[in-house]
């Protein structure tokens, strides 16, 4: 908690306590300070980013108002306890402690590997690219970039705040309606130190690249970032600017989201889209899949093309620079540390897709994991990227039973990437194809957002599972495959983390895809095969 959020609380406590005692000497007075008291402390809270504190305002208010009329009757001399008033003044303040306990003040879990973390941002600018998502024409396209890497010393180097204000703010805006749901976040601390020296002697470290979810930002998902960092890789996020919230670079320039961003999000699905998830058999889902994403195409929906092709020309540019090492002189001990030959992509929810996408044109990647995130890319719909794959699901069949409002159907057998990752024919067959479920948690879960969040709130939004426990699975589970199959690790880390893991996380088989494939006759696949996705003619150039 913070210092404010405590004195609230106390002044609250304080107020009941007296409020209990007639005999109190100056009892009125002191039942007219503390809440004016409570009132100075709440409105410093709110300033600081900490809009729980309105209830405690809320109930202040109440308090001073029930001393106000009071006075004004006259002062009565209590002969005994006051007890139906004392008790709702006491569940006044039940009511005041639950958003702080629903909201709390959060610093992140601290890495398990061996080094500590360092952590810098920069820009970058692909003037090959103007006017693009929604930029000014000729305005060339800016990235920010986020690195986080072993670090040798953080004495003299201070904690990276979790998020800023102006980002809190945006997060807001974009995602919740302007509600202040994210404000609290700000006042939570890294584990990464800003400018920190990378780890003496640093040479040939592993490479993974990041992307958000849409509408996201960089550092959604610092716990694994900062784990990832302290087992001695070089983890670069990159922040899709315009769609994302607003992009703040290094030098104080602001990118603003695309301000029709949500609205254009909103077209890609049609009637009948979620078919592909929840359709009753494979030939429904299949036809619903493609269908989805020739709409996109065809109506040119931004998520559909703009998006899906320059999120990936984001990725391979941010490669090629880093590569080249052509970076501020700041950043040139960190990124010469790294090798850039045999890297990992990652990313949570769109960011997931586009990893799939970048590798499989990428020479250099060596496997991807896509957190949570559809296929947006018609080339992967009964097609292997040719890579190690890992899809690492939320519990999809919370999110199904909302579709169909059908609490009785078991969705458990089936998720909605079935038909991309692999082709039909081979479906299950690839031990380097690895599916998983994590119960109990929903999309936004995958990422820090459950550590800033408990009760019901979290359990409706986010999932039910403990944030922490989230946060471990994830680890072990991206950080192990990244072992085996970017750092070459000799060990098998997955058969370890599903059994650490096990009754939370849940292996994924697809071959019931390749059985219904190979139950159908020639004909059949060749009449299925004739409706295919429109791949996207971007893509081209890749």
């Amino acid at each position: 908690m913070l210092f404010t959020d405590v004195l609230l609380l106390l002044s609250v406590a304080v107020f009941c306590a007296i409020w209990f005692r007639p005999a109190q000497e100056n009892r009125d007075k002191i039942l007219l300070v503390v809440p004016i008291f409570t009132l100075i402390v709440g409105a410093i809270s709110i300033f600081d980013m900490r809009p729980q504190a309105w209830v405690g305002v809320g109930v202040a208010i109440i308090m001073l108002v029930t001393m106000i009329v009071r006075n004004k009757r006259g002062n009565r001399h209590l002969t005994k306890t006051p007890l139906i008033s004392g008790l709702l003044f006491l569940a006044l303040g039940v009511v005041t402690y639950i958003p702080f306990h629903w909201f709390p003040i959060t610093d992140l879990p601290a890495p398990t590997g061996q080094y500590s973390v360092g952590t810098q941002d920069f820009g970058l600018t692909d003037d090959s690219r103007k006017g693009v998502l929604g930029a000014p024409d000729g305005d060339p396209r800016k990235l920010l970039v986020r690195v986080w890497y072993p670090a040798e010393t953080t004495e003299g180097f201070s904690l990276k705040p979790y998020i800023s204000k102006a980002e809190a703010l945006s997060l807001n805006a974009i995602t919740l309606g302007g509600l202040p749901f994210s404000n609290h976040m700000v006042h939570g601390k890294t584990n990464s130190y800003e400018g920190a020296l990378i780890v003496e002697g640093a040479s040939n470290l592993p490479v993974v690249y990041f992307s958000h979810g849409y509408t996201s930002f960089a550092g959604q998902n610092t716990v694994l970032m900062e784990e990832l960092a302290s087992r001695g890789y070089l983890v670069y996020s990159v922040q899709h600017s315009l769609d994302s919230i607003d992009t703040i670079l290094p030098n104080g320039d602001v990118i603003p989201t695309y301000p029709k961003l949500i609205e254009e999000l909103m077209e890609a699905y049609p009637e009948g889209s979620t078919d592909s998830m929840t359709g009753e058999t494979l030939d429904v889902r299949r036809k619903a899949t493609i269908e989805g994403f020739n709409f996109g195409v065809e109506k040119n929906i931004r998520v559909a093309t703009a998006s899906t092709s320059e999120w990936a020309f984001d990725r391979v540019f941010v490669q090629e620079i880093l590569s080249s090492g052509e970076v501020e002189d700041r950043l040139l001990d960190i990124v010469k540390a790294g090798d850039y030959t045999h890297v990992g992509h990652s990313g949570m929810s769109f960011g997931g897709t586009t990893s799939g996408s970048v590798c499989l044109d990428d020479p250099n990647c060596a496997a991807f994991i896509n957190m949570d995130g559809s296929n947006h890319d018609g080339r992967l719909i009964n097609a292997s990227a040719g890579k190690p794959t890992m899809m690492f699901h939320s519990d999809w069949t919370i999110m199904f039973k909302q579709m169909t409002e059908d609490e009785d159907r078991d969705f458990s057998d089936y998720g909605f990437n079935d038909l991309s990752y692999e082709t039909h024919e081979e479906a299950g067959l690839s031990d380097d194809v690895i599916r998983l479920r994590v119960k109990d948690v929903t999309h936004g879960g995958v990422s820090d957002f459950s550590l800033f969040i408990k009760g019901p709130i979290k359990n409706m939004t986010l999932g039910e599972i403990d944030g922490p426990r989230m946060m471990t699975i994830m680890n072990d589970f991206v950080v192990g495959f990244f072992d085996k199959y970017v750092r070459d690790s000799s060990e098998n880390p997955m058969d370890i983390a599903f059994e650490k893991h096990q009754g939370y996380v849940e292996k994924y088989d697809t071959s019931y895809v390749r059985e219904w494939w190979m139950a159908k006759t020639d004909k059949e696949r060749e009449e299925l095969l004739k409706h295919k996705p429109i791949i996207l003619e971007a893509f081209d150039s890749l």
